[in-house]
Formats: structure tokens, sequence, C-alpha cells
């Protein structure tokens, strides 16, 4: 058993860890695909702080990269708190250390879909993924279909609660009835597919890491851990 101390600001918590919820692959394998150092995180808060989602999520901004870092695996890709970013780079144009916590965020979300630890029903997933369909069709966005695809994904009936706002839309012609495919689709398509190629690329590179991570005796997760 390990025991992990939190420092986050408010109230100190210590809370008693098994060490089979940990995964010493894990550290390498968010910093291979995110192109981040977790390791440079001084743990300020400042991401917390530039945060203006943080009160909704489960666990701050501060908090993910402190279980990243401790290898929390499960923890953290079943945490609400990574779908709850919205991207807005607040905190990483704030954080001290130059860290793009945002990347390490979207690196988590694709880390939880690819691991099977959200449902594809989920709301925030079944937004990304409509988002992306939408996307891969027209090249660009077509807020009908969008709606109309995340509402199937989650909860159809809400197509019925937003019909009459489209409808107000369209009458007013400031949203088209009819997706409208952008020129150059092609050329998107395949930008798109060479993204996913890369990506899982570097999904494969950092397994590969991970594998060398946990065949090393002290490896630098480790070394943290057993601080």
């Amino acid at each position: 058993m390990a025991v992990a101390e939190s420092t986050l600001s408010g109230p100190k918590t210590r809370e008693v860890l098994p060490e089979e919820t940990r995964s010493r692959f894990f550290p390498a394998q968010v910093e291979d695909i995110s192109g981040q150092s977790i390791w440079a995180c001084m743990q300020c808060g400042t991401c917390t702080g530039s945060c203006q989602l943080a009160q909704e999520m489960d666990h701050t901004p501060r908090r993910i990269m402190e279980m990243v870092r401790t290898g929390l695996r499960e923890q953290v890709l079943t945490s609400r708190a990574i779908w709850y970013c919205a991207s807005c780079h607040s905190c990483t144009v704030r954080c001290p250390r130059g860290i793009q916590v945002t990347r390490v965020m979207i690196t988590l979300k694709s880390l939880a879909l690819r691991a099977g630890h959200v449902s594809p029903r989920d709301d925030a997933p079944a937004f990304y993924e409509s988002f992306l369909r939408v996307l891969r069709l027209f090249g660009r966005m077509h807020e009908p279909t969008l709606v109309t695809a995340y509402a199937l994904r989650t909860r159809p009936t809400r197509v019925l609660g937003m019909m009459p706002m489209a409808l107000g839309l369209m009458r007013r012609g400031r949203m088209a009835p009819l997706p409208d495919r952008a020129p150059g689709l092609a050329e998107l398509r395949r930008l798109m597919a060479a993204v996913e190629r890369v990506r899982d690329s570097e999904s494969a590179g950092a397994r590969e890491v991970g594998i060398r991570v946990e065949q090393a005796p002290r490896a630098r997760g480790e070394e943290v851990m057993a601080r």
C-alpha cells in the first residue's frame, strides 16, 4: 500500500492508495503523446486558479497533473474533470513553467476514449465525436446535423426541445437547413486521416516507452513516487 497526500489548496486530504492502482507507464505515455513535461509542474495551482470550470470538476487541473505523475491512470481516465476542460487555454497561457495543460487534457480525453473508460453516449465524448463526424462529412460545421447526431447519441428527445429555436434561426436566414460541402473536402479528409495515423503512431511509441519504464528498476516516475 502506498500513501498519497494532496497538497491542494483547501483542506488537505490523505488517502491510502493500493500499489495495483498505479501505473508507472502512464506518466511516460502522457508525456510522449502530449509532448509536455508533466514533471516540470511545480503544483502552484495557477492552472486551477485560471480555470473557469474548476469548481465543476471532480478533480482540479492541478490535481489531475499530480494524479498523472503518480500513475493513477484509472482514476484520471474515469474522471469527469478532463471532459469539463473547454480548451480555452487560460491555464496554458498562465502556467509559469510553460506547460501546455490543454494539450495534456486533450491527451487524457483521447486515452480515455481508447481505453473504453467513457461511454460513447456520455455527453462530452458524444459531442466531440459528433463534431468530428460532421467535419468529415461536409468539411465545415452544419449545426442541425451536429445537434441531431449529438442528440441521437445521448438523448434523442433533445431534438424536439431545440426544434423551435432551430426553425426560428432558419426563418431568419441565420442557419442553413441543408448542409453545404466545403471546397477541398477531399484534402481535409486526407489531412484528418494523416493526423489519426500520427496519433496512432504516437500511441504505439508511447506504449513502447511505457514498457521500458515498467522494466526500469528505478525509473523517474518510481523515484518521484518513492519520495
